[in-house]
């Protein structure tokens, strides 16, 4: 079968049909989830002052990357990419000023 020299675009609408993911706004679940992960960690750090525990750096089997330059703590295999070490952190309240 041959097409006519001047082929309609729209007359095969699925040939033409793709994503556009630049144009694809995130669902507003996503939004809002990371609207509130941005609201509790400003809470959290203008609240407190949170440092590494004591030892936590000499204890923690750390990995160097190509990609930074300080040595990162090592993860385990997941999708969620957890830590194989627990993060253990010192949280000081701030004094009012």
């Amino acid at each position: 079968m041959q097409l006519p020299r001047s082929v309609d675009l729209f007359l095969f609408p699925l040939t033409r049909a793709r994503a556009q993911p630049d144009l694809v706004a995130p669902p507003a679940g996503e939004t809002l989830a990371t609207f509130e992960a941005v609201a509790v960690l400003l809470a959290l750090f203008s609240t407190f002052d949170i440092a590494f525990a004591p030892d936590y750096l000499a204890t923690t089997p750390m990995v160097q990357t190509p990609l930074c330059a300080e040595p990162t703590p090592r993860y385990r295999h997941s999708l969620t990419m957890p830590m194989a070490q627990v993060l253990r952190v010192v949280a000081t309240r701030r004094e009012a000023s």
